[in-house]
């Protein structure tokens, strides 16, 4: 268990708060979030695992295609989150070169471009929200 891997935890509980109860084959479009073009699909859900992918699309000559699309297993017994494999346009990379082996290298090099695009991600959204909150107005108080 990784200090890294708790770290991509915290940053996807940030983003999606209720994905433990997120049922399989479900998804979520984050737009409403103000992220462009990201979903989450659940693939399978547990009390001990939950796989899923998180996918940003982009308008490729008027074809959406994923870049990247980012498969993930999350433990919410112990919080941590670990990427199975990353593919973007061109490139596909996996995390496990055998089916129960997870090779520590690529899960490193995964699960840190995993990180760095959550705390983007997050950055986003938190930027919009403060946002939004300036544009409402804010009461002042005299000094």
């Amino acid at each position: 268990m990784t200090n890294a891997a708790k770290q991509i935890y915290r940053k996807i509980v940030d983003l999606v708060p209720n994905l433990h109860t997120i049922q399989p084959f479900n998804k979520i479009d984050f737009k409403d979030q103000g992220l462009p073009d990201i979903e989450l699909t659940v693939l399978d859900s547990s009390p001990d695992k939950i796989n899923f992918i998180l996918t940003r699309h982009e308008d490729e000559r008027g074809h959406l295609i994923a870049n990247p699309s980012i498969e993930i297993v999350a433990d919410p017994k112990k919080k941590t989150a670990n990427v199975i494999t990353y593919k973007d346009r061109d490139y596909f990379h996996s995390a496990v070169p055998k089916p129960v082996e997870i090779g520590t290298i690529a899960r490193r090099q995964a699960n840190r471009y995993l990180y760095d695009w959550l705390s983007n991600l997050n950055n986003w959204k938190r930027s919009l929200s403060e946002d939004n909150f300036k544009n409402k107005g804010r009461a002042s108080r005299a000094l």
